[in-house]
């Protein structure tokens, strides 16, 4: 089976920046004295992907705190691992509402990658029309595993990741954490995370590696960009959930 070119998120969590990518490249640092990227918040990873396919002989590290996710990923880009993959969804489909249900408390490899391909990312709710992989799914992971075998994929503290690359002077850090959304949706959000990016927020300019943070119009960081003069360094319109009623603006900040 040969793979299309879909150079698309293999999960489209919610947030990501697919859609803004054409405005961040534009707001990227010199990538000529960059030899190192890094997402410590990477979920679908949208900017390696992108960069991947102008400057495919750097480095790239993507972390995440989601251990399945990265298990998912890691199996991905081993040949044997994806191939039993491809052969399991070739011939797995979903009977009803029941075994999707247990078959997505087995929370595997597998039942993830099921669930998050076939039904909403968000919701991860059955849908009856859609209980099996199609060739298009398929060639999501064959295109997966061809493309991203170089990707360093880790699970862990994004803040260590930060304090451990901060000072490099051939890396370029892209935070886009998903705790500063302007809703509730992400229910994971502790004190310590929201503090952690504060301060690297005020402290941004003192790192040597370059950093570009995407901060959301969350209401607290309005006044909060104020009061320690922080600047913005460029905004991009999104859609909210997708609806064109809720337009809003994602805020960037950068040390260069």
């Amino acid at each position: 089976m040969v793979a299309e070119i879909i150079n698309i998120p293999l999960f489209p969590y919610f947030g990501n920046k697919d859609n803004e990518m054409v405005d961040i490249s534009k707001n990227l640092p010199d990538m000529n004295h960059i030899d190192t990227i890094i997402e410590p918040y990477c979920g679908s990873f949208a900017l390696t992907r992108y960069l991947l396919t102008m400057y495919p002989n750097k480095k790239y590290i993507c972390n995440d705190k989601d251990d399945l996710l990265i298990k998912t990923y890691k199996a991905l880009q081993n040949n044997k691992i994806c191939k039993e993959l491809m052969n399991f969804f070739l011939k797995f489909e979903i009977k009803d509402k029941d075994h999707y249900d247990t078959f997505k408390k087995e929370n595997t490899i597998k039942s993830f990658l099921f669930t998050h391909i076939i039904y909403k990312i968000r919701n991860g709710i059955y849908n009856e029309n859609k209980h099996k992989f199609n060739e298009r799914d398929i060639n999501r992971l064959v295109y997966f595993n061809k493309n991203y075998k170089k990707i360093n994929f880790i699970c862990g503290d994004a803040s260590k990741i930060i304090t451990k690359y901060a000072n490099t002077v051939k890396t370029f850090i892209f935070l886009d954490p998903p705790f500063l959304l302007t809703s509730s949706f992400y229910s994971n959000t502790k004190n310590e995370d929201l503090i952690s990016f504060f301060n690297m927020l005020m402290n941004i300019n003192k790192f040597k590696s370059k950093i570009l943070a995407v901060c959301g119009d969350n209401f607290l960081l309005i006044p909060f960009y104020e009061k320690y003069k922080i600047q913005i360094k460029f905004k991009t319109k999104i859609l909210y959930r997708g609806h064109k009623e809720n337009e809003h603006e994602n805020y960037y900040v950068a040390n260069y």
